[in-house]
């Protein structure tokens, strides 16, 4: 078998020649050109760059001279701010510590003013205290001196010797205590006001109790009642019928009692049941009854009059006329209420002579026997001068 011989593959030759001529025109036409694009000297613009870039430089390094300048400035004034700053805090902490020192010293000045303020306040309570304290000793010393020189005037009621506390001062009111004879009783009666707030015996009934008023101490608890028909205060206010009752307390500095007992007018009828009723309601009860009257009662309390043994009924028109046994039956009524709401008081008696009641100093002398007081008859005109 014959093999044929492989053969290589032919290369295609591309022909490109130049003469010499061609690169000669070439390569000056290259120089010629590059001289003519190319700066080959000194120019005015370029001249005029390099001013205007100096100029620049210059400026900026003034700017940058200036700026330092102002820096420099800057750092001065900040230094100098905070140097001020500084002394502002400074002082403001000055000033701090000044106003906590004042405020402290303000406070203790505002104390001391205070405790001055209640040294004062204390001071004048203690005066005007020891003030009271001396006015009332000075009222005591003239009571002394009043109750000594109505005792040297023998105005004094001997043989009765007033408690020193809840004592109770009956004192009757009815027309019958403005004299002893009936003829004037009923002349009075119909008198003027100042005539019968004069008559010598209302004036010597009430100078009796006002005298019991004056023999009481200070602070002691007492009461003053005035009885006709009805019971009312020393004042004249109507005593209310029902409920518990309270003590007074004697004042000797300008005490008005004298004065309302001065005042009091008598007229009426007598109701010693009714008085006797009042002082039981008081609490505690007294130790110390004190009657000023001038008989037996006519009034049976809260009771009919047919009511009471041996007395006649009410008539429809005027006034019943009353025997001497009635009215000791309406006296014993009023003693055995007395028993019975007040068994441990004593009772004294003022009496004072009435015409036409002469038993009434036997009945109130075995009253005052029971109950363990005394009973005392003034001469008529008692006080006198």
């Amino acid at each position: 078998m014959n093999r044929q011989r492989e053969q290589p593959p032919r290369t295609k030759i591309v022909g490109f020649a130049l003469s010499f001529l061609d690169v000669l025109c070439c390569g000056l036409g290259s120089a010629i050109l590059l001289l003519l694009l190319l700066p080959h000297g000194p120019s005015i613009a370029a001249m005029f760059v390099d001013d205007s870039l100096a100029d620049r430089i210059q400026r900026a390094s003034s700017d940058i001279d200036s700026k330092k300048l102002r820096e420099q400035d800057l750092r001065s004034q900040i230094h100098a701010a905070e140097s001020e700053l500084a002394a502002a805090s400074s002082a403001k902490e000055t000033l701090r510590g000044a106003r906590a020192s004042q405020a402290i010293e303000l406070r203790k000045l505002l104390a001391e003013l205070a405790a001055a303020r209640r040294a004062q306040q204390n001071s004048a309570e203690a005066l005007l205290t020891a003030q009271r304290e001396r006015a009332d000793q000075i009222a005591i010393e003239e009571e002394r001196d009043k109750r000594r020189s109505a005792q040297a005037a023998g105005s004094h009621l001997t043989g009765i010797e007033i408690d020193k506390d809840r004592v109770v001062i009956l004192l009757d009111r009815s027309a019958s205590m403005l004299d002893r004879r009936l003829v004037e009783i009923f002349r009075l009666r119909v008198s003027a006001a100042r005539l019968r707030q004069n008559a010598p015996k209302w004036v010597s009934a009430r100078s009796a109790a006002a005298w019991a008023y004056s023999e009481l101490p200070p602070d002691a608890r007492y009461r003053i009642f005035s009885y006709s028909d009805s019971v009312q205060d020393a004042a004249g206010d109507a005593i209310p019928e029902t409920g518990r009752l309270d003590w007074h307390k004697k004042i000797v500095k300008a005490s008005k009692v004298p004065g309302q007992i001065a005042a009091t007018t008598a007229a009426g009828p007598t109701n010693l049941h009714a008085a006797f009723a009042v002082a039981s309601r008081l609490q505690p009860k007294p130790r110390q009854i004190l009657v000023v009257t001038d008989g037996l009662p006519s009034v049976p309390g809260a009771k009919r009059l047919g009511s009471i043994r041996r007395c006649p009924n009410e008539p429809k028109q005027g006034v019943a006329i009353l025997s001497p046994a009635c009215r000791a039956n309406i006296f014993a009524d009023a003693r055995r209420l007395v028993s019975s709401e007040l068994p441990s008081v004593k009772v004294d008696v003022v009496l004072f002579p009435l015409e036409g009641d002469a038993s009434a100093a036997h009945h109130y002398w075995q009253f005052t026997s029971e109950r363990f007081g005394r009973l005392l008859a003034p001469a008529v005109g008692w006080p006198g001068t």
